[in-house]
């Protein structure tokens, strides 16, 4: 007698765990292309917040991992309601924590993060409660009692995988849209570059500033501070300690401004001016700004990103938008008379 052929049952089992396993991988790669996470700036994500993306990882594990063991289970078999509240309760946590550790910055609130520490300690005793129903249900129909819901209940357990699958999904691509809107306004320091370009004493510097994904009311300040050739670096160095990694060798105007609470007569500000976005929410601006490399031996361009907090409220300055570029220039020899 020829064994049964299991073949077509396994090609149909493969096929569902793929259907499913696509469907949700699909839907979260359309919510991420919704809310605009690039390749460029998944990697800058990965490189600056590595927990982050984890998290998220994680939860699309176990949305696939959830939706592919509904395939084994029957489905005629029915869970407790219970059951349906756990998960419920379970669900809670992640989507609370995405909140409380995917701050943004300038709009998620402090009532914000309190109140998602709460619903996540709701949600994880919610589960643990009912789950201690649901065992102790259990030990009861193990020990020959009847129980009031055995046969009753007509929540299928494949479908409560599949929800959990769904909101699992659901919740990951939550935290990516949290994710692309810190990584939206953590990404706002203006570019700068610059070349230098002597003739005869007078010098030319060609600065450009490139900032994005600015709100409207943003601007950037940029400045161009310039080290008189009179002044000796060393003397004008001696007991101005350095500012994090930045000794005043490297940055005299800038440390030294910082830690005599002025800019020193010594350094002049040579250009100053301030650029708003336009619609796009960019800057993008080319200067030439001419100099003498006779009276000065070193350039600071700064550039300084004002942002605004709260509607109506001025921009303030923040550490983190702000870019530096310290140019050494060389001293100028006349050419030898004929």
């Amino acid at each position: 007698m020829d064994a049964p052929d299991h073949a077509p049952e396994h090609a149909d089992f493969a096929n569902k765990i793929k259907s499913i396993a696509g469907l949700l991988v699909a839907g979260l790669a359309g919510a991420i292309n919704f809310i605009g996470l690039k390749n460029d700036e998944v990697s800058t994500v990965l490189r600056n917040e590595a927990h982050w993306p984890t998290l998220i990882l994680g939860l699309i594990v176990a949305g696939i991992l959830t939706a592919v063991a509904s395939v084994f289970v029957k489905p005629d078999w029915t869970v407790s309601h219970w059951a349906w509240l756990a998960a419920a309760g379970l669900l809670l946590v992640p989507v609370s924590l995405a909140v409380v550790i995917i701050r943004i910055p300038g709009i998620t609130e402090q009532a914000e993060v309190t109140a998602g520490k709460y619903v996540a300690s709701f949600g994880a005793v919610l589960a643990v409660g009912c789950s201690a129903v649901i065992f102790k249900k259990y030990l009861r129909r193990k020990g020959g009692r009847t129980d009031d819901e055995a046969g009753k209940s007509i929540v299928t357990a494949q479908g409560l995988l599949v929800f959990v699958a769904i909101a699992l999904t659901a919740t990951a691509a939550y935290a990516a849209l949290r994710l692309e809107t810190v990584s939206q306004l953590n990404s706002t320091a203006a570019q700068l570059s610059a070349q230098i370009t002597e003739t005869s004493g007078t010098a030319l510097a060609d600065v450009s500033i490139d900032a994005s994904k600015m709100a409207n009311v943003d601007r950037v300040n940029v400045s161009v501070t310039g080290l008189q050739r009179s002044m000796n670096i060393l003397q004008f160095c001696a007991g101005i300690r350095q500012i994090g990694t930045l000794t005043c060798q490297d940055a005299p105007c800038f440390t030294s401004e910082h830690q005599l609470g002025r800019l020193p007569a010594a350094c002049d500000v040579i250009s100053s001016g301030i650029y708003q976005p336009n619609a796009d929410g960019s800057v993008q601006q080319a200067l030439t700004i001419p100099f003498s490399d006779v009276l000065f031996q070193r350039l600071e361009l700064l550039g300084e990103v004002c942002t605004v907090q709260s509607p109506g409220q001025p921009c303030t300055y923040d550490s983190q938008n702000v870019t530096r570029i310290y140019i050494q220039i060389p001293e100028y020899t006349a050419p030898p008379s004929s």
